[in-house]
């Protein structure tokens, strides 16, 4: 059972819809055109400050919203294999860029 938290369960909630967006989702078919899984894919957070948090559960959101929204089929290690890269705070424009290796 995954029980996520009311905050985690809001930011997935928009998550998802972020990614339900065309023009995300044409740049990641672009991105993952002619490549085979297990997809390897840099993950670069900015956050808005330099608050406690865990890579994993920001990855582990982002990535259950990526197979809701169908970007991929799982995220388990058949599919993905995830680099998360040192964070970086940015107070005016918080977010993750990912780059498909």
């Amino acid at each position: 059972m995954n029980v996520k938290s009311d905050r985690a369960q809001q930011h997935f909630d928009e998550l998802v819809w972020i990614l339900s967006q065309q023009d995300l989702r044409r740049q990641w078919e672009r991105m993952i055109m002619g490549r085979a899984y297990p997809l390897r894919v840099r993950f670069k957070i900015y956050r808005s400050t330099h608050g406690k948090f865990d890579y994993v559960n920001i990855l582990q959101n982002l990535l259950d919203a990526m197979v809701k929204a169908g970007y991929i089929p799982d995220d388990d290690a058949r599919h993905l294999i995830p680099l998360p890269e040192q964070y970086e705070k940015d107070a005016q424009n918080p977010r993750t860029i990912l780059t498909v290796l």
